[in-house]
């Protein structure tokens, strides 16, 4: 006889084996909405990051594993995240195998790649997966001169084909190492840029120890690593890194609780620089990732209203003559591309000025939402007036057909006389 709690117990069972390594995975691919992914703690809590006005937002969208992993990367072949699963002992502890996990939070087991060490100080927790899908790089966060790693496994890049991989049950095949010379650095994660093909990172030490942090730049095929001073200030640890493939920049997730955007377009002239940053949690444990090759979606939204009411259609509200009209205008980035020199504009010669909203960089980023007002005389008579909102998109080499408008029009308001 099967017990009500005996079935409990066995569906109990079914799900945590659902979150183990090995289990079997159904494969349900994640959907790209343009947020990043982010794991923390040492049991993973797996969340996309959501960014507007300054502030990020983190919401949680697996169950906490059973597991520490890291080294997170997004593979575009078959939209599931890769990632090493490690001991969860802390720093200077080692890799346990790779890992794969769908949106339904089913983690399955790869196992070890031939040539990629294991034991002590094998904690890779520094990578990401090339665009295409077809390379996973694999470094130890670490600084060669750190007393910690002495094994020499924090100066080579590991690069594991996934490419020339049939897929479970297969094994994996062997990495190729390629070791790692110029600036010295500690990087605790890498995002892949398929612009350049090269690998960025935030350096948490700098030129030397506990001087300033860093951008660290890493060339996968060549493993010579360059830093540059961007402003970061003190030195502290980057755990996430992510290139954005709608906005085209790089992003680093500081662990003391700042975003940064980093414009890494002009390497060779200007150099890189911060464009915005945004306040986040608080992580010891940080890894992040970003979709592949998600496409740029912009769009635009204005809604105007007379005197706090939307008048859309008539008859609109009634407004003694001779009295003060207010329009507001709200123009929301309902898009996922961010946009500049965004204007407003009404067909009734008056003039629409900006109120709130923006969080002082001047981009009307994807959620942000900005207010206009403006004022008027009402007049004897039925009337309309259409608000017009215009921008470009900010990403550099965004093909579309821009400037794209939207409108918001006010068809009648009654004036009472």
């Amino acid at each position: 006889m099967i017990t009500s709690r005996k079935i409990i117990f066995f569906l109990a069972m079914v799900a945590l084996l659902a979150m183990m390594p090995g289990a079997a995975s159904a494969q349900e691919p994640f959907t790209c909405d343009g947020k990043a992914f982010v794991v923390q703690d040492q049991l993973a809590n797996l969340y996309n990051v959501t960014l507007t006005d300054g502030s990020a937002t983190l919401t949680q969208i697996l169950p906490t594993a059973t597991i520490e992993y890291n080294n997170l990367g997004y593979r575009s072949t078959d939209g599931l995240l890769y990632a090493a699963q490690l001991q969860g002992t802390g720093y200077g502890d080692g890799i346990v195998q790779i890992i794969r996990i769908d949106a339904n939070g089913n983690i399955e087991g790869l196992g070890l790649p031939p040539g990629l060490p294991t034991g002590v100080q094998t904690r890779f927790d520094a990578g990401d997966i090339s665009a295409d899908g077809n390379t996973m790089y694999i470094t130890f966060g670490a600084r060669s001169d750190d007393p910690q790693t002495t094994l020499g496994y924090n100066l080579n890049l590991y690069k594991l084909d996934l490419g020339s991989w049939a897929g479970p049950p297969n094994p994996l095949p062997p990495v190729t190492i390629v070791s790692i010379t110029g600036d010295n650095a500690w990087v605790n994660d890498w995002a892949y840029n398929p612009n350049d093909g090269l690998l960025y990172g935030g350096d948490q030490w700098g030129t030397s120890l506990n001087s300033n942090s860093q951008l660290s730049v890493l060339n996968p095929a060549t493993g010579v690593r360059t830093d540059y001073d961007v402003g970061f200030g003190p030195t502290t640890a980057f755990g996430a890194a992510w290139y954005d493939s709608v906005r085209g920049t790089i992003f680093l997730y500081q662990n003391t609780g700042t975003i940064y955007e980093i414009d890494v377009s002009d390497l060779g002239g200007a150099g890189p620089s911060i464009l915005n940053s945004w306040s986040a949690p608080v992580s010891t444990r940080n890894d992040g990732t970003f979709c592949a090759g998600l496409p740029a979606a912009p769009e635009i939204d204005i809604e105007k209203s007379t005197n706090g009411e939307d008048a859309d259609a008539p008859p609109g509200p009634t407004i003694t003559a001779g009295e003060t009209v207010t329009w507001e205008y709200v123009v929301n980035n309902t898009g996922n591309v961010p946009l500049i020199n965004v204007t407003v504009t009404d067909d009734q010669g008056v003039t629409p000025v900006y109120q709130s909203g923006d969080d002082g960089d001047n981009i009307l980023q994807p959620g942000e939402i900005w207010i206009y007002n403006a004022t008027g005389t009402a007049i004897s008579g039925p009337y309309a007036n259409n608000g017009t909102v215009t921008q470009l998109s900010k990403k550099r080499d965004f093909p579309l057909d821009f400037p794209q408008k939207s409108i918001a029009r006010e068809r009648v308001q009654k004036m009472r006389l």
